[in-house]
């Protein structure tokens, strides 16, 4: 992410520069600023005024709760059905398994290296600006090869586009985007899985037909292992593609979206922007029962002293105007607008979330014109996920609590678990940071990852765990909060601007605890480098490779 620069400053310190050098007034200026502060606020309150009566006349906008407890409850939430092909087994009968193909004894003639790269979570990403002497080609007629068990054969990639504004170009849902070319640019991006690369072979063992070859080498910057991939360019007749999908976004109209990878499964109600099922998938280890009851998010903010407005899920509308189902991710375009009773507001958010084998990507993007403690006293911005009673019996882990506490529904049962209520998470520690949940069912993992620079220090963050079903956390499928993890952001200190983050999940394959945190860690800590030479000669370009780099480029 960018640097964030403190877009204010108090009119009690240092007065703000004029424009163009001007000297600024000496005395008066800050009365004058004051003033105009009052005023602004003051227009604002009568802005929002009649949004905020009608909130508070029909009742669900403010006080403790935005929920009535007698008419929302989990009793009113119908489960959502199962659906047959909500399993990556019974969508890919025929797909294969990731262990890695056995190597010949005697290597064929042209082979110049084998794979050392044992990342398995990793995913590449080359830019367009890697590419430079492949701008302007046909984006379609692209195909990528590694060299594995002395075959070189065709792996699942995918080539997203990215239009003017920096948003990708996604074709398929009601309403498609625009903006397209179908032929490289410098923002487009080239992704594949770090585990499907192989081994480094010479232009004897390449596929006929292309005309420009690019060898694409991905390196880790802890051991200096290290793996090839090739990108090949058809002018026409470009040979079948490789038939493996990791990932698919599957519609099941009212009743929501699932997204059905090959080591998790998460599922969407209608028009919600959180899940309400997760699981791990047979190839992944584990036995494919739901342990989640619902995601959330919340916003609250008190002004002056005064209103409590909270904001939850139940306030929020999502919908997914467009999206684009590759072989290796999905990216899903959604768009939240706010109500309040039966109104709807003219404001909310689009952003994109990004479904990958073992992890999904959730930009978070706060932007305020000016600093709230101006004109409230209190803002906090919550999210998380509860779980259900298949929970019981698995563990959580944080790297405030290593030892583990075991999931059981009673908050009495382990000291342990009181020592996780409102733990601080300094900003310098978003390396570190991360919770997991683990068991039979699957491996929840998550870390939130804030913008650097002034904003990043202001957003104090906090971590909660709360384990008690008899505490009821509506609206609810299952009654009670069973390791529910709530982080909290106390946004009151924000300056102006905008407050970028990520909240990334890792849904784990054949997950042992503690010896595969690192390896879901290092994805963002040290991502790997990747080198591109034209022809497996000539060097065009160099960059870390982050799949989750792009997202700090979100945009409203």
């Amino acid at each position: 992410m960018a640097d964030m620069k403190s877009l204010m400053r108090s009119a009690d310190k240092e007065p703000l520069p004029c424009p163009r050098g001007r000297p600024q007034p000496a005395g008066g200026g800050t009365s004058r600023r004051r003033t105009a502060l009052i005023a602004g606020v003051l227009a604002l309150l009568c802005l929002l005024g009649p949004v905020l009566l009608w909130g508070a006349v029909k009742g669900r906008f403010f006080g403790e709760e935005i929920y009535d407890e007698s008419k929302s409850t989990y009793k009113d939430l119908p489960r959502p059905p199962m659906y047959p092909d909500d399993v990556y087994s019974a969508r890919h009968p025929n797909a294969r398994p990731d262990t890695p193909p056995p190597r010949p004894s005697t290597p064929r003639k042209g082979f110049l290296a084998p794979k050392t790269l044992t990342r398995t979570a990793d995913h590449v990403l080359v830019t367009g600006t890697l590419l430079p002497t492949a701008k302007g080609l046909k984006i379609d007629n692209f195909r990528l090869y590694s060299y594995r068990a002395d075959v070189l054969e065709p792996i699942p990639f995918q080539i997203d586009e990215r239009d003017e504004r920096g948003w990708y170009v996604l074709g398929q849902g009601e309403h498609p985007s625009r903006g397209g070319t179908g032929l490289l640019k410098d923002d487009d991006e080239l992704v594949f899985r770090a585990r499907d690369s192989g081994d480094r072979v010479g232009p004897e063992l390449w596929v006929q037909g292309y005309s420009q070859a690019y060898e694409i080498q991905i390196v880790d910057p802890l051991d200096n292992t290290t793996a090839w991939a090739y990108l090949f360019y058809f002018p026409s007749s470009a040979p079948p593609r490789s038939t493996e999908d990791y990932v698919d976004q599957v519609d099941h109209g009212p009743d929501g979206q699932a997204y059905v990878a090959k080591y998790y499964t998460l599922k969407y109600p209608h028009q919600s922007l959180m899940w309400y099922c997760a699981f791990g998938t047979r190839e992944a280890g584990y036995d494919e029962t739901n342990f989640v009851d619902h995601g959330y998010v919340n916003l609250e903010v008190t002004f002056l002293g005064l209103w409590k407005a909270r904001i939850t899920l139940e306030n929020m509308i999502g919908t997914i105007p467009c999206y684009k189902d590759g072989p290796v991710r999905v990216i899903r375009r959604t768009k939240t607008r706010f109500r309040v009773g039966a109104m709807k507001l003219p404001i909310g958010l689009t952003y994109d979330l990004i479904f990958y084998d073992q992890y999904l990507n959730i930009p978070l993007n706060v932007e305020t014109p000016i600093n709230l403690k101006y004109v409230a006293s209190q803002a906090w911005g919550s999210y998380g996920t509860d779980l259900n009673p298949n929970a019981i019996g698995m563990r959580w882990y944080s790297n405030y609590a290593p030892q583990g506490i075991l999931l059981t529904g009673n908050a009495n049962d382990d000291p342990a678990k009181k020592t996780m209520t409102k733990v601080l998470i300094p900003s310098k520690d978003d390396e570190r940071y991360f919770h997991l949940v683990t068991g039979p069912h699957g491996t929840l993992m998550r870390r939130h990852i804030a913008a650097a620079g002034a904003v990043r220090e202001k957003v104090k963050t906090y971590v909660t765990l709360v384990d008690d079903s008899t505490k009821e956390f509506s609206p609810e499928y299952f009654p009670g909060q069973i390791g529910n993890t709530l982080n909290e952001l106390d946004l009151i200190d924000i300056p102006g601007g905008s407050y970028y983050a990520l909240s990334e999940w890792y849904l784990c394959e054949h997950f042992k605890y503690p010896d595969d945190v690192q390896k879901y860690l290092n994805i963002v800590n040290h991502p790997p480098e990747v080198i591109v030479r034209q022809n497996g000669a000539t060097e065009i370009g160099r960059a870390s490779s982050s799949p989750l780099a792009p997202l700090f480029r979100f945009r409203h």
